[in-house]
């Protein structure tokens, strides 16, 4: 019960503290619906999706190709940086440095990486992106369903507290009975040692001609 009740303290204190992060994010979106869509970066806004997704896989690509190490902010999706995050790693089976890069969209609530892989097209990238912004609403009424299935649960754990187990006296004869168990097997293991023969006892092989008789049988 009182790992029941921490849990749901915890649940809590997170949902709390994450509420007011998503509701910002949702008071900072920007529709990006229909026509309504724009990449904005520093050279300029671009209103198509396919180029926008173009320009993304573009720079993630070049970062790799130049093992470029850094983060990059490249614009903003529907109101949200698009973050550009650069690694080198030394490959020791290969026996050379990779870069590791990959995309996130920067939320007050939390970074989100975008999933990308060789397969990746520009309009599926830039779709992946919306529908993370697309997503708060659903992340706020979760987080708000765990705050509340938490607040709900914790008066009946915290009843629960201090009261006595049910099954007290079972659990006091099982483990009478197994300490009677373990008490008889230690016996047992004991008498065993002393009965065992010593190593003098063993009677030696017999040999003729100096070869034991097990291995004259063999041969």
């Amino acid at each position: 019960m009182r790992r029941a009740v921490q849990q749901a303290e915890r649940e809590i204190a997170w949902a709390q503290a994450r509420i007011p992060l998503i509701e910002a994010d949702l008071a900072a979106r920007v529709a990006t619906r229909g026509e309504a869509f724009s990449f904005e970066t520093e050279r300029g806004v671009i209103t198509e999706r396919e180029k926008a997704g173009a320009f993304l896989l573009a720079q993630l690509r070049l970062a790799v190709r130049n093992a470029q190490e850094g983060r990059w902010t490249l614009g903003r999706i529907g109101g949200f940086a698009v973050t550009l995050d650069a690694i080198n790693r030394q490959r020791f089976i290969e026996d050379r440095v990779v870069t590791d890069a990959g995309l996130s969209v920067a939320f007050a609530h939390g970074t989100v990486d975008i999933t990308v892989d060789q397969d990746t097209k520009p309009l599926g990238l830039v779709a992946r992106i919306e529908n993370l912004v697309l997503r708060l609403d659903g992340e706020l009424a979760d987080t708000q369903k765990t705050r509340d299935e938490a607040t709900r649960r914790l008066p009946a754990y915290q009843a629960r507290l201090g009261a006595p187990f049910r099954d007290q006296a079972l659990l006091d004869e099982k483990r009478n009975a197994l300490a009677e168990l373990e008490a008889d097997l230690a016996a047992t293991s004991r008498e065993g040692e002393e009965e065992a023969p010593a190593n003098d006892d063993i009677p030696p092989i017999a040999e003729e001609d100096g070869v034991p008789n097990a291995l004259r049988d063999a041969a």
